[in-house]
């Protein structure tokens, strides 16, 4: 009876025992008002309070995220796990896109509780796999702990996934443990991973599919590995998007990477801004982070420095408002890279260092070694050429240790057995490895062969 209702409600606000807030809502005058008159319901009454909140507020959590987590905390009071653990996966994601990533692991460790409780297998496995993909992103580019735990949890789901035919369930679950062996510097475990992440979107919806083909091939080419596979994903991808209309970053992410595989940086540049306006339209943060990362990068090869430097400080602010990891670091290290502050990029570099984020280090360390070729200073550039030699072996990148030899051999100087003239012949025309390097090496040939 509404107006039943509203007589109490005035009444209440008369005895000054409830008020109206800023926001539109009633709340308590004060809290100790508040736990009397809750003290004062009955167990059974107050679980049947909180179970109708929490499936009234539930019917309007997709299209509101910001009251998930109210919907998680009725669901506790009343042990509707199923809701409880929805509730997390969509606070969680939220979370993220606001940048609060603590915030988003709480909520999926509290979500994967009420995974635990739950009868129907299925909805086990695909809650338990998204509210491990908040984890896991939750902690991208920090150095974690909990990385062979998450692998663990992980690969356990997708044995699970597999023996129920879910399809999407496997390829996000293969998919996060690339982005995990990835960080973890182990580039052989991520394109295995990779590749089994193609392999079950076969059996996705097209708009899911899309999505992992991209996600597939960019993978590889971040990781350098089966470059031919990576190529036909991608264009798969391409071919796919355009039937079905589908709009997607990793698209447009797999297509900058290609082209510049292939020496494009001009289309290469373009493709990864595509990416990126998506990604900030859709409020990814990883994605905005990484396509940031490459965006800057593409930028300084081109020798493009100011938006070099505007990449770079929009991937610091971002990282400033994620928390701690490597991107903070990152951003330093392009931004005086751009500078050609040598001071600011030793200090940088350092920092990247103990962030351990080594790929991101070898490859910043052949470009400073290069910068001090070109520069003439020749004992600068050995020096970040033998360390960037030294973290690319760590972590079996390729591209990075033929540039630093390539570079060494310029000045003079061999890393590991010496080069041998087929041995660079090859360097120069294998597709195993980028244009760029591809490129460095013929020069490093036609100096050599000038001498």
């Amino acid at each position: 009876d509404l107006s039943f209702v509203l007589s109490a409600i005035e009444e209440l606000e008369n005895y000054e025992i409830i008020r109206p807030n800023n926001a539109g809502n009633i709340e308590f005058t004060h809290d100790l008002v508040r736990d009397s008159a809750y003290e004062r319901i009955s167990n059974t009454r107050r679980r049947l309070m909180h179970g109708r909140v929490a499936e009234m507020l539930a019917l309007e959590m997709t299209q509101n995220p910001s009251i998930a987590v109210s919907v998680l905390h009725h669901c506790v009071m009343t042990d509707n796990h199923s809701v409880a653990a929805e509730a997390a996966v969509i606070a969680g994601q939220h979370a993220l896109k606001s940048f609060a990533n603590s915030e988003a692991a709480e909520l999926a460790r509290r979500g994967l509780f009420h995974v635990e409780k739950l009868n129907v297998v299925s909805e086990r496995i695909r809650l338990s796999m998204a509210l491990l993909g908040i984890q896991v992103l939750s902690v991208s580019g920090i150095s974690s702990s909990r990385t062979p735990e998450f692998i663990a949890a992980l690969q356990a789901q997708i044995t699970k996934a597999n023996q129920h035919m879910m399809a999407d369930e496997v390829a996000q679950g293969e998919y996060l443990l690339s982005v995990l062996f990835q960080e973890l510097g182990d580039l052989q475990e991520a394109s295995f991973a990779t590749a089994r992440a193609a392999d079950a979107s076969r059996q996705m919806d097209a708009q899911k599919k899309v999505r992992q083909l991209a996600n597939s091939a960019r993978c590889l080419l971040e990781l350098g590995r089966d470059i031919p596979k990576a190529t036909t994903l991608s264009r798969d991808a391409d071919q796919l998007a355009e039937e079905e209309g589908v709009a997607d970053s990793e698209v447009f992410w797999s297509r900058g990477l290609l082209a510049y595989w292939n020496g494009g940086l001009g289309r290469a540049a373009d493709e990864i801004a595509k990416a990126l306006e998506l990604a900030e339209e859709n409020e990814d943060r990883w994605r905005q982070c990484k396509c940031l990362t490459w965006a800057t990068m593409i930028a300084l090869e081109q020798n493009h420095s100011e938006t070099a430097i505007s990449h770079a400080t929009c991937l610091g602010e971002l990282a400033a408002q994620i928390g701690e990891g490597a991107m903070a670091p990152l951003a330093r290290t392009f931004i005086a890279m751009a500078q050609r502050d040598d001071d600011e990029l030793n200090d940088a570099l350092k920092a990247l260092e103990i962030a351990d984020d080594k790929a991101h280090l070898a490859y910043v360390l052949n470009l400073a070694a290069d910068h001090y070729r070109t520069t003439g200073d020749t004992g600068r550039a050995l020096t970040f050429a033998r360390k960037a030699f030294g973290t690319a072996s760590e972590i079996g990148n390729a591209n990075e240790k033929v540039f630093a030899r390539s570079l060494a051999m310029m000045l003079g100087e061999d890393m590991g057995a010496p080069i041998t003239e087929t041995e660079i012949d090859e360097w120069s025309k294998s597709y195993t490895l980028n244009a760029r390097v591809r490129q460095f090496a013929r020069s490093a040939q036609q100096e050599r062969k000038t001498f």
